[in-house]
Parts: structure tokens; C-alpha cells; sequence
């Protein structure tokens, strides 16, 4: 029991000049908890103002700040009691460091704390946060990067063989895309952390008919592998890279097609699928192996894509459609349209990442026949870069190479987990070297290339809308078969 008195605090039309005593029971009060904070992220520009709701939040005096380790607490003005499930505040996040941050709360005596509820992103656009292109050419086993998409070699070096699987990811959070592969032959990983063609970290994890999977599962900043097996449904994924399973979940099937992506904003990984017989997509937020999202977008010959498609903070689903040429996003994974542009052709590669640092991911393609690349920043249907790097045999890839950022990785089409070996050795076939091959480089040419083929109506799409929705929109079929 609490007690809190003070002469001065009368009621007014009190006149007795007795001292008035007030009992409040906070024990009686239940716990409160917060559910969503909406938008779950901001750009430091300025001030955001989010809704915030949850159970049990008590009228009065409420508290919300934001809070990360080894920074000062922002504490949010014009707080607004509405419900006991609903408050709303303003956020003033100009100048705060761009990361996640802990979203707390204050109502009724009670604190309650929503951890990495909320992305702080930078407003300021440089190379260190851009995506940037590359190669790997699959004949000398070397790799490609340009800094910053200008079509100058900056880095190249060999790392792997014609028969690896590519993977890239910020494999030790230090805001850098490193390069790596996974070898089917031995069923080892090899990753390097800094693109010097080290090998930093070997993993034996997987079979060779295992499709392999990358991301941030636990939102600490650091990528990490996974596995999808088809002949069993199950994802394995491991938090650290350290052959041990974290995560072991069954979602999906073999004739599923694997996406992955911040679903819901919170800067973890969640698993998805994209199943071309019926056009579903089911989205698992927290890789619990429950369905949090299922939406029909696409039909069974389109080629499912997914990006932050406005800046958010959360991963968005789209397609492209290789008939027509189309690009579809959806912004909010609620089914509806909110970006139809065409942008490339059925012979194109398909690359996404954010190319100027807006942070918003835009479309791009990568075109075999002629070597040349076509970003699109914004999603227009512009090509705002055009740039020649690679050849037809050459494979893209995209990542922050010398900065942060996260690079926006596709899934790749990936049996019981086979533990890993105690001292892991390096790899005794094709192993990296540090000389520069005598290859030809990819050259600079004209950006006035135009990637569009036969753009026709640029207002919008003249095809049958990818959604195919049916009477009822029932989902056929569960994807956790």
C-alpha cells in the first residue's frame, strides 16, 4: 500500500482544514505490455509521431522515451493517454544515432520495456550506406566490386569455384557486406569478413540438396546462415555462425519458393514463403513457425521480390512478372498495389538494393547480353544509372562493400544438419589467392542506354492484375505441410 498525502492538495470547495489522505493500491494494478509502436521507425531529420498500444496503460502522467546502450535517452513530448491500449507521443529523433532502439514506457508506476522496437535511420545519404554492384565470375573464381557503382574495379579477388553457391552478408556486424560461399561437395560454409580473400569463418552446415538462406534472425546486426530442407519443410538456422542450430522450425514445402525480410520492422529476420501454385505468400515474423501473414500477390510464373520499398523499416513483397516486364510492390503486405512499373524483360536478372542511400530499396536489372547494369532509385521506371560491369557468364551480386548498411539479399534456391568438424581447415580446392587475374574488366560505357523494352503505358500496367483474386480469398492449402 502506498500512501500520499500534502495539506495543500484540497479539493476544491474543501473547507473542513483537515489534511486529506488518498489510498491508492498499486498492487491492484495489472502489468501493462506493449504491443506495436506505429511507425516503428523515423529518419533523423526531424520528429516522428507514433502510436504506441498495448493493455493496461493507465490515465494520467505517462512517460515514453527511447533508450540504446551507450546513448542518451529521448524522451518523447506530447504524450497522449487515449485508451488503455492506445498512447500517443512525438518522437524527437533529429541527430540521434541511426540503429535500433529500446521503446519504454511509463503509466501508472509501472515501467515496461519493448526491446529494438524502434529504427532510427540516417537522413543523410553517403557511398558507406549505398548499395553497391558486383561480380563473381564463375570461370576464374574471382570477384568484382565497385564501390560505388562507377564501373571501376575497386576490389578484386579470388575466392571459390564455378560450382560454389554465393552468399554475402555482414557475417560480423561490422556495418561491411563481406563475400562468401557454400561449397555442396564438402557442405562447408566460407565466409570473409573484410573481402580480402581470407577465410575468416568455415562451417560445415547443410547438405548438398539443402537450399540456403541468410539474415539477421536474432536482430543483433550480424547475418546469419540458415538452411531450408525440401524434403522435409524445416529451416535451421543458426544465430552466430557457429555450426550450431538456434532456430529449427517446419514452414513450407519443396515446391515453395524461400523469401526472407524484416516483415514487421523490429530489425530481426523473419522466414517466408512465396508458392507459385496458388499465388500465396505466408510471412512468419518471428520464425516460430506460425503463420502471421498470408496474402494472394502473383501468379505461378511471376518471380517473387521483396525490399523496404518506402523506407519504413519494414521489408515489403512484390513480383515481376517476366511476360510483361512488370514490377509489382506491395509497401504494407496487405495485398494492394502500391507501385506498378515496367522495367526490364524475361532475359534479365534481377537485382534490388538502396542505390543512393535514401533508404529505401529500388529495382534494378542486370542484363547478361550486353554486361550491362540498370538501377532505378526511386522506382519509376527510370534508369537513373546505367553502367556496363560483367559479362554473360558473370553472376550480380549487390552489398555495402565498404560501408554500413544492409544489403538486400534474395533467397537462393537451397537434409538432417551435419554437425560441424573440430579444426575446420581451409578449403584444398581452388583456394583464394591474392593475384589479380588477366581477365577482361568490366569497362564504363554511355549511361543513355535505355533497359525499358517496348515500355508502352508507363501510367500503369496493361495485363490483368496480379493479384487473381477469388471469390472468398481463401487460402488453399497451409504451408506448414
Amino acid at each position: 500500500m502506498a500512501l500520499e498525502s500534502s495539506s495543500t492538495d484540497l479539493i476544491d470547495g474543501d473547507t473542513n482544514d483537515f489534511i486529506d489522505i488518498f489510498i491508492h493500491d498499486r498492487t491492484s494494478l495489472p502489468t501493462p505490455t506493449i504491443t506495436t509502436i506505429s511507425p516503428a521507425t523515423g529518419v533523423n531529420n526531424g520528429a516522428v509521431g507514433v502510436t504506441i498500444t498495448g493493455t493496461n496503460f493507465v490515465y494520467g502522467t505517462n512517460t515514453v522515451q527511447l533508450t540504446r546502450t551507450g546513448q542518451i535517452s529521448i524522451t518523447a513530448t506530447n504524450v497522449n493517454y487515449v485508451s488503455a491500449i492506445q498512447i500517443t507521443c512525438t518522437l524527437p529523433i533529429i541527430g540521434a544515432a541511426a540503429g535500433t532502439w529500446n521503446v519504454v514506457l511509463i503509466t501508472g508506476g509501472q515501467t515496461v520495456t519493448k526491446a529494438n522496437a524502434f529504427t532510427i535511420t540516417s537522413s543523410t545519404a553517403s557511398s558507406d550506406n549505398i548499395g553497391n554492384i558486383g561480380i563473381f565470375r564463375p570461370s576464374t573464381g574471382y570477384w568484382y566490386l565497385d564501390y560505388n557503382n562507377d564501373g571501376t574495379v575497386d576490389k578484386s579477388l579470388r575466392f571459390g569455384s564455378s560450382s560454389d553457391t554465393l552468399v554475402v552478408g555482414d557475417w560480423n556486424g561490422n556495418g561491411v557486406t563481406g563475400i562468401g560461399i557454400f561449397r555442396p561437395s564438402t557442405k562447408y560454409w566460407y565466409l570473409d569478413y573484410n573481402n580480402d580473400g581470407t577465410v575468416d569463418k568455415a562451417i560445415c552446415y547443410g547438405k548438398s540438396t539443402d537450399k540456403l538462406v541468410v539474415g539477421d534472425w536474432n536482430g543483433n546486426g550480424v547475418t546469419g546462415i540458415g538452411i531450408f530442407r525440401p524434403s522435409t519443410g524445416y529451416w535451421y538456422l543458426d544465430y552466430n555462425n557457429d555450426g550450431t542450430v538456434d532456430k529449427s522450425v517446419r514452414f513450407g514445402s519443396s515446391s515453395d519458393t524461400l523469401v526472407v525480410g524484416d516483415w514487421n520492422g523490429n530489425g530481426a529476420t523473419g522466414i517466408g514463403i512465396f508458392r507459385p501454385s496458388t499465388g500465396y505468400w505466408y510471412l512468419d515474423y518471428n520464425n516460430d513457425g506460425t503463420v502471421d501473414k498470408s496474402l494472394r500477390f502473383g501468379s505461378s510464373t511471376d518471380k517473387p521480390v521483396f525490399g523496404d520499398w518506402n523506407g519504413n523499416g519494414a521489408t515489403g513483397i512484390g513480383i515481376f512478372r517476366p511476360s510483361t516486364g512488370y514490377w509489382y510492390l506491395d509497401y504494407n503486405n496487405d495485398g494492394t498495389i502500391d507501385k506498378s512499373v515496367r522495367f526490364g524483360s524475361s532475359s534479365d536478372t534481377l537485382v534490388i538494393g538502396d542505390w543512393n542511400g535514401n533508404g529505401a530499396t529500388g529495382i534494378g536489372i542486370f542484363r547478361p547480353s550486353t554486361g550491362y547494369w540498370y538501377l532505378d532509385y526511386n522506382n519509376d521506371g527510370t534508369a537513373d544509372k546505367a553502367v556496363r560491369y560483367g559479362s554473360p557468364t558473370d553472376k550480380p551480386v549487390v552489398g555495402t562493400w565498404t560501408g554500413t548498411g544492409v544489403a538486400s539479399i534474395q533467397s537462393v534456391d537451397l537434409s538432417e544438419i551435419q554437425k560441424p568438424v573440430s579444426g575446420i581447415s581451409v578449403p584444398k580446392v581452388d583456394r583464394p589467392v591474392a593475384a589479380v587475374p588477366k581477365v577482361e574488366v568490366p569497362v564504363r560505357n554511355n549511361q543513355g542506354v535505355n533497359p525499358v523494352i517496348n515500355p508502352g503505358n508507363k501510367g500503369g500496367p496493361s495485363v490483368s492484375n496480379p493479384l487473381a483474386i477469388r471469390s472468398g480469398g481463401q487460402v488453399m492449402g497451409s504451408p506448414l505441410l
